[in-house]
């Protein structure tokens, strides 16, 4: 069977940082977030960026969408306020609106007003439109944290402030004036809300209370004691009732009605402040915002008092160190961060799902179609269980069926059985120690026994492998070796001995008896299973390879480094055949379906790369376009025949082939006993081709000029087609083509060159004339 080997890939999805802290906001179906000094667009329900708002140098401290999804007003350190058109994605104006950074923005519900606060307890109302001030409001001390506009029945349009001081003023922006200051916290205010019928205004602090307060008498009707700081509250209707949710510093979302008793909801506190909550009217969810950088949907039920997670985005991955498919059908990637959080991505949504159970970073994964396995820094490594659907909201169920505890230090690699039952588990890790697990026991204990414990390096061991028949273990150390085990007995097969450095990675071939080891001193070694010598060495990296994997049967390798580069070998050449570079940083780690159509890529730009293998539609296009120029080369020598000059240059040109138009000028030009006063080019048929080409078409003359004209021999028709073009074309159409400046400036050295050479011609002809001059004389006498 002939083994297709892959030399064409294409990045076709990625998953990268979407959130850096800050305010995240809602608008129909897109949630906008703060990502250092840009605003990402995100798709609702997944991590996709639909588009990015660029902002100035410096970082975001505000910004806000207009409920319309017309506009965006975002503000930075720079202090410059940006009113950008969301349609055509351009800035309509950019001006310095505060002497302060602003801390806080909202719009209000028509869509026409925006107003800003800043951390010099300045507050001011703009016109989105025109971008100029309508209100300057005096009053707040401190900071301005909250914002939120409301309109009373009869079209009284009025804006809330909430303050560093625990106040919170009301301004009729109709009369310009602070109606009333509201004094019930102790504490910096983080968010202002109303009720649904803007009865009461809702206030919550980081003093551990709720207020609310009537819009009418401006009094305090009551007060909710939560015992933990808020930073977000708000109205939603669960039910047919109107209940305040809030989020804080405990992590779980809570829910009162409005005469302040809690509804009890089971939820899964995930120990994270809460920082944001949005509610979405159209998808009847509760956006939930955590410190940690991540953006979750939640689905209330009032049936059943429980809250459920309907999709959970990631919105900072930090530094990616492995990442394996999962699942039989692989359709979602483990990913390991350095977090003690494993995370489960959908790979056709791009959701995601946060597993705990390690109580440190997850150092390294390895799939199998049974199960999954992962290791920590906590010291041990655990067997999970995976399904795709556990409910009807698509949610993955993962579970821990296996824990092996026994290891001194960091598990730095983990590697499951190949066989279809899935009997074993190797680890090893900073101990030094390779340890081999029993996971036929599985459904009896969570606490797994291990076969043999083998004291295996002198240095910590970064990489394990398992042969393809289940009889070999290959573990990698810094201590610059490779080392071959029996699973059966755990004894000493091979030592390889030739990295000058630590070695990063090992693998074994699928097909072969070989194994390939990647290591710090730049190079990749493929080496003998049977008598461990180096059969080959790659070199190409100019970093550390950290990972290496068999593709194409075993005839290729697949290769990431420290350099940011991923490598596909030729193991038959030794020759690199495909270089992607497209990491920032570096690539830890790689990951490929069972098919190898489609492979991953994860480094320590935080971005996750996916390609998949264009090899054939490439060699398909190649053929095809092969196919294509033969015809149009048949039809190209045909149009010659009958001198059909303007179907011959237009298809000479698209055909890129400047030497049959070349030969077609030389013959004219011949035939026509040379250039005349009525012709350039020895033909007026093919001057007027050459005097009606498109731009294209004239920028690619112009080059088979240039290069005409470095050969003397061939200067006299590069000149011809040079004062052609000069004739038909005036300066203002040539100066719109790309790059003619470095052209014709490139031009002039051997025009002048040629000139020069034609200067000492016409002086040898007066010599010729002289001679024959005195030769007549001679005749004479």
């Amino acid at each position: 069977m002939d083994i297709q080997t892959k030399n064409c890939f294409e990045k076709f999805r990625e998953i990268e940082s979407i959130y850096t802290n800050g305010k995240v906001a809602l608008s129909g179906n897109t949630i906008f977030t703060t990502f250092n000094e840009d605003i990402h667009a995100i798709q609702y329900g997944s991590g996709e960026i639909e588009f990015t708002i660029k902002g100035d140098t410096d970082i975001i401290t505000s910004f806000a969408v207009s409920p319309n999804t017309k506009f965006l007003v975002s503000a930075s350190r720079s202090l410059m306020i940006s009113i950008v058109d969301l349609e055509t994605k351009s800035t309509i104006k950019k001006f310095k609106g505060h002497q302060a950074p602003i801390i806080s923005m909202e719009f209000d519900e028509s869509s026409t007003l925006f107003a800003t606060g800043a951390a010099d307890g300045s507050l001011m109302v703009w016109d989105a439109q025109r971008g100029y001030c309508t209100h300057n409001l005096r009053g707040n001390r401190g900071v301005v944290t909250a914002l939120k506009f409301f309109s009373e029945a009869n079209g009284t349009t009025k804006l809330a402030s909430g303050a560093e001081d625990g106040s919170v003023r009301l301004y009729n922006l109709n009369t310009n004036q602070c109606e009333a200051v509201l004094n019930g916290h102790v504490s910096v205010i983080r968010e202002i809300s109303f009720s649904g019928d803007n009865k009461y205004i809702i206030s919550g602090g980081r003093d551990s209370v709720i207020n609310l307060w009537d819009t009418k008498t401006k009094k305090l009707v009551l007060t909710i004691p939560v015992y933990e700081g808020v930073e977000s509250v708000g109205t939603m209707i669960i039910g047919n009732e109107q209940v305040i949710y809030m989020g804080g510093e405990k992590g779980k979302p809570r829910f009162f009605d409005i005469s302040g008793k809690e509804i009890q909801f089971q939820f899964k506190i995930n120990n994270q402040m809460i920082t944001q909550l949005i509610y979405s009217k159209i998808h009847n969810q509760l956006i939930m915002v955590t410190s940690d950088q991540n953006i979750e949907a939640l689905e209330v039920s009032h049936e059943n008092n429980t809250i459920n997670t309907a999709w959970q985005v990631v919105g900072n991955n930090d530094e990616i160190i492995d990442l394996q498919f999962v699942g039989l059908n692989q359709t979602h990637l483990a990913v390991a961060t350095n977090s003690e959080l494993l995370r489960i991505y959908d790979t056709d949504t791009l959701r995601c799902q946060l597993v705990d159970g390690h109580k440190d970073i997850v150092l390294s994964i390895d799939a199998h179609p049974k199960y999954f396995a992962t290791s920590s820094k906590d010291y041990t490594a655990r067997v999970w269980t995976f399904s795709p659907q556990s409910n009807t909201n698509s949610i993955p169920s993962v579970t821990t069926v296996g824990i092996a505890t026994g290891h001194t230090g960091s598990v730095g690699a983990v590697k499951l059985a190949k066989d279809d039952d899935c009997t074993f588990m190797v680890t090893g890790g900073q101990d030094r120690t390779i340890k081999l697990w029993d996971l036929t026991t599985l459904e009896e204990s969570k606490t797994l026994k291990t076969r043999f414990t083998v004291k295996a390096h002198d240095k910590d061991i970064n990489s394990i492998a398992i042969s393809p028949n289940n009889k070999l273990i290959a573990s990698a150390s810094q201590d610059r070796t490779i080392k071959t085990w029996s699973v059966s007995n755990g004894q000493l097969q091979n030592v390889f001995v030739g990295h000058k450095r630590g070695v990063w990675s090992v693998e074994f071939s699928s097909v072969d008896m070989v194994l390939a080891s990647s290591s710090g001193d730049t190079t990749i070694k493929v080496w003998s299973v049977v008598d461990g010598t180096c059969l080959k060495t790659l070199e190409g990296h100019t970093g550390s390879p950290l990972r290496t994997t068999f593709i194409s049967c075993g005839l290729q390798l697949l290769s990431s480094g420290s350099d940011g580069l991923i490598k596909v070998w030729n193991l038959k050449s030794g020759e690199c055949d495909v270089t992607l570079d497209e990491h920032e940083d570096k690539v830890w780690a790689t990951a490929i379906t069972k098919n190898e159509s489609i492979f991953v890529s994860g480094g320590s730009d935080s971005k996750i790369k996916f390609w998949k293998d264009t090899t054939k539609q490439e060699m398909d296009k190649l053929h095809k376009k092969q196919a294509d120029n033969l015809l149009m080369g048949q039809a190209l020598e045909n149009y010659l025949a009958v001198k059909d000059y303007k179907n011959s240059i237009s298809l000479a040109l698209s055909l890129d082939k400047p030497h049959s138009i070349l030969n077609m000028l030389m013959e004219s030009i011949r035939t026509n006993n040379g250039l005349t006063e009525e012709t350039f080019l020895g033909s007026v048929d093919i001057d007027n081709v050459f005097g009606s080409l498109t731009k294209d078409q004239l920028t690619r003359v112009l080059n088979y000029a240039r290069e005409w004209n470095t050969n003397a021999k061939l200067s006299f028709v590069a000149q011809a087609v040079i004062s052609c073009i000069f004739h038909y074309y005036s300066h203002k159409q040539l100066l719109q083509i790309p790059g003619i400046r470095q052209l014709v400036a490139s031009l002039i050295p051997y025009t002048e060159r040629h000139l020069s050479r034609m200067d000492r011609l016409l002086t040898d002809t007066f010599m010729l004339d002289y001679a024959l001059h005195g030769l007549d004389n001679l005749v004479e006498e």
